[in-house]
């Protein structure tokens, strides 16, 4: 807005020049008494006006193009300025519900996690069989993670590893007892990796959503 204001004064001041130098010389040249100078050689008046028109078509031919590039800049700039902002909106928008989702998967982690420090039996009985299904908001954002920049790249890798970890949550509902013990212990390193992977990305969002909070 300050930049438009700022462009219609320029316009308005060069406007004046012109007008102001085009009525001094057509002035000079009417009401100039020929023989009141110096002795000097009468001058064809219609010669001076077409001079003066002539230097005035230049002076336009200039400025015109000049002004329309000038504006056609500040219309893009004001284009990328709205987009850019749009794009801030989405992203923290984003942003609050991807940390929804990336708490959600920390917690079934720890929640695992706890199981298996207990050290006795797990009662598979009572765990959920879409305890680590994908939050929907990974599905809902995860072809615009990439205005994230590298943080979103971390989430699709959180993704990924989720996904690995319902194959085997999977899997360990489904095996018969005793389990065998080389599944167990990939297991509890996918539950461990995943608590770790999501407690320090919730941790980073955390910390972007309180410092952009008004």
């Amino acid at each position: 807005m300050t930049s438009s204001r700022k462009t219609k004064s320029f316009d308005t001041f060069v406007l004046l020049i012109f007008t102001f130098a085009y009525g001094t010389l057509f002035s000079w040249a009417i009401f100039y008494r020929w023989g009141s100078g110096p002795d000097i050689k009468p001058v064809d008046l219609s010669a001076w006006v077409q001079a003066i028109g002539s230097i005035l078509a230049i002076a336009v031919a200039i400025y015109v193009p000049w002004r329309q590039r000038n504006h056609e800049i500040l219309d893009q700039r004001m284009k990328d300025l709205k987009a850019e902002n749009e794009k801030n909106e989405f992203v923290k928008v984003m942003t609050l519900a991807i940390a929804h989702a990336i708490s959600a998967y920390e917690s079934h982690c720890l929640f695992m996690k706890r199981e298996f420090a207990h050290g006795g039996a797990i009662d598979r009985d009572t765990l959920p069989k879409n305890m680590f299904e994908r939050s929907p908001e990974f599905d809902q954002f995860r072809t615009q993670l990439h205005l994230m920049g590298s943080r979103g790249h971390r989430v699709n890798q959180l993704i990924s590893h989720q996904d690995l970890v319902r194959g085997s949550h999977s899997e360990f509902l489904r095996l018969k007892l005793p389990l065998p013990k080389p599944f167990l212990m990939e297991y509890k390193a996918h539950i461990e990796r995943g608590a770790e992977m999501s407690g320090s990305l919730f941790e980073e969002f955390r910390s972007i959503i309180e410092s952009t909070a008004p």
